[in-house]
């Protein structure tokens, strides 16, 4: 049986794990450096790429990727941080003939949450509510935005 991984890219990198067809899917978190006296962006994408070879060695099923198709940062810090991030999820699954998908949050947060954009406290607890609602346990927003997806 294959599996979908879905990955909420950010410092904390929020994942959801299952079946395409489940609505339970596991979840969880992955915390990236949040600074480093050297290169924090060498450091995040080090820390994302170790992380997720281990995850893939271990969820050896996995056959389809989904993430948010990256959206404009506010500053250059932020668009070199997501361009990295994504970079890093993209040969890892490539080299393991992983498919990926990317779709725009916001069509996914309207379809799934019934309204695609937002301040950002309002949208976190909308995906928390709506893990609530169907019975998924979540350690936090990172991994409920996953789950959303």
């Amino acid at each position: 049986m294959s599996r979908l991984l879905v990955l909420d890219l950010a410092t904390i990198t929020g994942w959801a794990l299952g079946p395409l067809n489940t609505l339970q899917p596991q979840c969880g978190r992955w915390e990236l450096p949040e600074r480093d006296p050297r290169d924090i962006l060498g450091a995040r994408t080090a820390a994302l790429d170790n992380t997720l070879a281990a995850a893939l060695d271990v969820w050896s099923d996995v056959s389809v990727l989904g993430m948010a198709e990256p959206i404009p940062g506010r500053n250059q810090s932020d668009v070199a941080m997501l361009g990295a991030l994504t970079g890093v999820v993209r040969a890892e699954c490539w080299r393991r003939g992983i498919r990926v998908l990317v779709q725009p949050e916001s069509t996914v947060r309207k379809e799934m949450l019934g309204r695609g954009s937002g301040r950002s406290a309002v949208m976190k607890e909308l995906a928390l509510m709506w893990c609530e609602s169907h019975g998924i346990t979540v350690p936090d927003h990172n991994a409920a935005d996953a789950c959303v997806f």
